[in-house]
């Protein structure tokens, strides 16, 4: 009994301490290659020859699961030892895609057609060493195109490439050692076939330049008529915390609004909602509750295939920036109005009113300074960035580069906006209030001010001085640090005028 083992007497031990090693440290998965890997390096022939057979087949079967995930979207992956995973328990799981169906016409998309790219994921503690995170996002990548455009194509998404990436993986399969080059050649032809794929179906079947140039002329007021109307027309129920009628009663304003101004062959109503959030952030019940235009959203309905590139997160950015365009939009509205209504009331007043100069005087500075953030949010930021994003769209046939574009696009617009620069959006908010308090103080008759307007316009003048050169010192601290963006022509715009450099203090000039 002892003879036929005597060759093998230093090999037991090593196999021993792996298994060991692989308890110990609760290794599982594709994560045990690595484990194996470093056993495999020893000076005993019989233990390095035996670990590299182990380690050949654990590649053989990472290998077959990586071309069953990329090739066909299958997950043949019982224990879970695969580093791609699937996220949402609740959709419908990936087929592999025959090819028995010759024909070139694409099926009316199905519920399998609408799988999300987000449902998959990475597990990284999975992923050996040897494998690179990068190379990791590129399999996932092309496995979730399968999965969700594969099974509305009826036939292979790869074509007549399919069979020659086969016969790429089963030879590599066979070499005894794992050629990370050759792998990492195969993985990026694939992802490059798949993303050619995506792109064809986004860009010119699912025609998104007009998608986007649509969402511009909505969530980011492309058509300022629409929503001027909306704003005027809304502004009673919106001007007071939410109540339970309100989002219902907002949107038939808002398909009012589109009936009288869309034409004939749009539904814009049937794809946009608008939204109102809680009155209150983040449940406090402390908070002073929130007005219907401070907590103002809106959504948006994304058709198949658009749905990849759209995602609920790219659209809740969009509806930040539709927040801030909309309050913007309604400040100058309030502004200009006030103008035209004391223009009315000036010619039947007589005498002139000190307080009344000192307050339109303040209105005219706010004017302009909300006036030079709208060209400037409207022209320097959104146009200049929506330009380029569509020309990248159209210089590539990479889906996955036009999605990092549209990211690049969207922090852009969200960055020079000053949305996720809490200091200077804070400050635009306060302006922004600032502006509807001193609406409200411009007397709609002929009666004399009160000792408690006086008191409330020296509040809302000095408040206002206080928020606009905080304003500024973000801006001018910015400007020094990023030559990229285009805050330093939102500056440049400002002091162009008198309210960044030398304003006089309405407060004193009230005062006196």
């Amino acid at each position: 009994m002892v003879l036929p083992f005597r060759g093998y007497h230093l090999l037991f031990p090593a196999l021993l301490d792996l298994v060991n090693a692989v308890k110990a440290g609760e290794v599982h998965g594709c994560s045990i290659l690595e484990t194996v890997h470093k056993h495999s390096i020893s000076g005993i022939p019989i233990v390095r020859d035996s670990m590299n057979i182990i380690l050949h087949k654990g590649y053989a079967v990472l290998v077959h699961q990586i071309n069953c995930w990329m090739l066909h979207g299958m997950l043949r992956d019982p224990y879970a030892e695969f580093f791609v995973h699937r996220l949402s328990e609740g959709s419908s799981p990936c087929k592999a895609v025959g090819s028995s169906n010759p024909s070139s016409v694409r099926p009316a998309p199905s519920k399998v057609s609408l799988e999300s790219m987000d449902n998959f994921g990475l597990e990284p503690r999975l992923l050996p060493d040897q494998l690179s995170a990068s190379l990791a996002k590129k399999v996932l990548f092309a496995g979730s195109v399968v999965c969700v455009f594969g099974p509305s194509m009826g036939q292979s998404l790869y074509g007549d490439q399919e069979a020659i990436f086969v016969d790429r993986m089963h030879a590599l399969r066979e070499k005894p050692e794992l050629d990370l080059l050759e792998l990492e050649a195969f993985v990026e032809d694939v992802r490059s076939v798949a993303a050619t794929h995506v792109w064809r179906v986004l860009v010119e079947e699912g025609c998104l330049p007009e998608e986007l140039r649509l969402l511009r002329e909505v969530f980011l007021l492309g058509r300022g008529e629409l929503f001027l109307h909306l704003s005027q027309a809304t502004e009673p129920l919106l001007c007071r915390p939410r109540g339970a009628a309100t989002e219902r009663e907002v949107n038939k304003a808002f398909q009012l609004s589109c009936s009288l101004l869309q034409s004939e062959d749009e539904n814009l109503a049937e794809r946009f909602r608008i939204t109102v959030g809680p009155p209150l952030s983040d449940g406090d019940s402390s908070s002073e509750p929130l007005s219907g235009w401070e907590t103002i959203g809106m959504t948006y309905q994304v058709k198949w295939p658009l749905h990849v590139f759209l995602t609920e997160s790219a659209m809740a950015k969009y509806s930040r920036l539709f927040r801030l365009l909309i309050g913007v939009q309604r400040g100058q509205t309030a502004l200009q109005d006030c103008w035209l209504l004391q223009g009315k009331l000036g010619r039947s007043r007589g005498a002139a009113c000190p307080l009344m100069d000192h307050m339109m005087h303040l209105r005219s500075h706010m004017a302009h300074l909300l006036d030079c953030l709208q060209y400037y949010l409207q022209v320097d930021v959104i146009e200049i960035q929506l330009v380029r994003l569509l020309q990248q769209i159209g210089q590539t046939r990479d889906f996955e580069a036009i999605q990092h574009a549209h990211h690049s696009f969207l922090a852009s617009l969200l960055f020079n906006s000053l949305i996720v620069i809490n200091p200077a959006h804070e400050c635009l908010r306060r302006i922004l209030g600032l502006c509807q308090s001193l609406c409200q103080l411009f007397p709609r008759t002929n009666c004399p001010f009160t000792q408690r307007q006086f008191s409330q316009f020296e509040s809302v003048a000095k408040d206002f001085e206080v928020q606009q050169k905080l304003l500024t010192t973000i801006l001018s601290g910015l400007r020094d640090h990023l030559s990229d963006s285009q805050l330093p022509q939102l500056l440049v715009r400002l002091d162009h005028g008198r309210v960044c450099s030398g304003c006089v203090s309405l407060r004193a000039r009230a005062s006196s």
